[in-house]
């Protein structure tokens, strides 16, 4: 790392990469350059009171839930077994906990980071605080964060796991999301997904709802309009805790309804084809992160596409499908008043701008914080993969 004190935007390219997250090719690897691995950085160590865990850039989060169950203590990170802490956390992150808590950078107490010129500094409220914030959805923007800390709280076993459902209750999923996202019902403690979908082995229409309910208590009111959808496939609900929890969301990843089937056609042949369109909750919106999020914005839903394939020889026959539904979708949203522009980082394709949707205050910020701490751009040219902050979209 010491090598980015004399780097200029004409030296090599590098990349940096913390535990895996962005699944795109470049956003977190390189061709004909370096690439910064930090998976052995996976230390975790929790404070002598308990409520700071402080963790390598490197490490997944399966490894960090392990270690704090021993304590009956848990923090803010990916429902994910494998995906790692540096890109969960920059481009904002969300946990279980999200309706309650927020994105997971909203738990961040601090960050220690290596900047372009070499020197290691600490970014919180007090040291950095521009550079804390820019960090909170700002992406690889700024410099190699190399350790997280994070607020740590007590917690427990709780409800969760998936419910399977023939594609023919779709109609009743959505009047289902339709109740859970009306803010009356509201409920802390209550996340969920609503994935449906075609899956190419079985040649099958279906519906997985990952569903959560923060304390252990089976079938909350709020969920009651999903748990009582007819016929039901089969089901893993169960009182347990967060590393079987993410261990089976892990399991299952290998996994709207007139624009999404307009495209399966389109698709359907294609070899190992798993075609899911997935809806989900905005975390609640809190202050003191580079999002753009408001809560009077909301309650807004996330809208995830995601595509899994076996042959490079359809990427691009995938990929134009993808993008085409993703602009019927926007296109939809639009003509009705519905559409968000938030675009969530993490889930963004490399065709999208997910910065550009934090609203034009956040882009000039973090464009300042960057020519502050990085007046060279090292991590804007010399670290080309994922979302930069000068592109055309956004100057």
């Amino acid at each position: 790392m010491v090598g980015t004190r004399n780097h200029s935007s004409n030296s090599s390219a590098f990349a940096i990469r913390s535990g895996g997250h962005t699944p795109f090719a470049g956003a977190a690897n390189i061709n004909n350059g370096v690439t910064i691995d930090l998976r052995a950085m996976d230390s975790v160590n929790v404070s002598s009171d308990q409520t700071i865990t402080s963790v390598g850039a490197g490490s997944i989060w399966k490894n960090i839930y392990e270690e704090l169950q021993l304590m009956n203590l848990t923090v803010l990170g990916a429902r994910v077994a494998g995906l790692g802490v540096g890109g969960l956390i920059t481009g904002g992150g969300i946990s279980f906990f999200a309706p309650e808590k927020g994105f997971a950078c909203d738990n961040v107490v601090n960050m220690e980071i290596v900047l372009a010129n070499g020197q290691i500094v600490e970014a919180n409220s007090h040291q950095n605080s521009d550079l804390f914030r820019a960090l909170k959805g700002g992406s690889n923007n700024f410099g190699v964060v190399t350790r997280f800390d994070l607020q740590t709280f007590p917690h427990g076993n709780f409800w969760g796991g998936f419910i399977f459902y023939p594609g023919s209750t779709v109609p009743q999923q959505l009047k289902a999301f339709e109740n859970y996202m009306d803010p009356k019902n509201f409920d802390p403690y209550a996340e969920m997904f609503c994935a449906s979908g075609y899956d190419g082995a079985t040649q099958s229409f279906l519906v997985a709802n990952g569903i959560y309910y923060t304390k252990p208590i089976a079938n909350p009111p709020v969920f009651q309009p999903f748990t009582a959808i007819q016929p039901k496939l089969g089901s893993t609900m169960r009182i347990s805790n967060i590393v079987d929890f993410v261990t089976e969301e892990e399991s299952q990843q290998a996994v709207n309804s007139r624009l999404w089937n307009s495209t399966v056609n389109s698709i359907e042949s294609v070899a190992g084809i798993k075609h899911f369109i997935i809806f989900q909750r905005v975390p609640a919106a809190l202050p003191g992160n580079s999002l753009g999020l408001h809560p009077s914005k909301g309650p807004l839903v996330l809208c995830l596409l995601s595509i899994t394939w076996n042959s490079a020889a359809d990427d691009d026959l995938v990929n134009h499908v993808a993008k085409t539904l993703i602009d019927n979708i926007e296109r939809a949203t639009k003509a009705v008043k519905l559409f968000g522009n938030f675009k969530y980082l993490n889930y963004a394709a490399n065709f999208q701008n997910p910065i550009g949707s934090y609203g034009q205050k956040s882009v000039k910020n973090l464009q300042r914080v960057s020519k502050m701490y990085d007046p060279t751009g090292v991590f804007q040219t010399g670290v080309p993969g994922g979302f930069k902050l000068f592109t055309p979209q956004l100057t």
